[in-house]
């Protein structure tokens, strides 16, 4: 877990090609604190289940950037609290494509899913999400 504790903030950045950070369990990115997952330039990361902002009130931020960039979540992908950005050819895969994304599942979820650059930002190529399908909840989702 990155941003485990409340109040904490914490940050991990795989960057480079053969640099990977493997994970038997689920990811979370930002439990209780403030949680930041950069993977970038050839860097991949593998999980069961990936979370990204878990509870309310948390804020976890997912960046994969770079053509070779992967983030691999072997089973599925909630985004609650927090922001996915897949940029310049990065790809995030749930379930090797046959799996879902979730977006926003509760009410008080606040998911946000970039594809390239986020509204106001400076353009960027887009990136691959690899799912089934994003199933999207009751909460406010962009």
């Amino acid at each position: 877990t990155i941003g485990e504790v409340f109040g904490s903030n914490g940050s991990v950045t795989v960057t480079g090609e053969n640099s990977a950070w493997n994970n038997t369990y689920s990811l979370l990115v930002d439990s209780l604190g403030t949680g930041t997952l950069t993977i970038a330039d050839g860097g991949m990361v593998t999980n069961a289940v990936g979370f990204i902002g878990e509870i309310v009130g948390s804020n976890g931020i997912v960046i994969v950037t770079g053509g070779t960039s992967v983030w691999n979540n072997n089973v599925s992908l909630y985004v609650e609290n927090g922001l996915l950005t897949i940029a310049d050819g990065g790809r995030v895969a749930a379930d090797h494509g046959s799996g879902i994304v979730y977006l926003g599942t509760f009410s008080s979820s606040s998911g946000t899913l970039n594809i390239g650059a986020a509204a106001g930002e400076t353009a960027a190529a887009a990136g691959t999400l690899d799912a089934a399908a994003i199933a999207f909840g009751d909460g406010r989702t962009r």
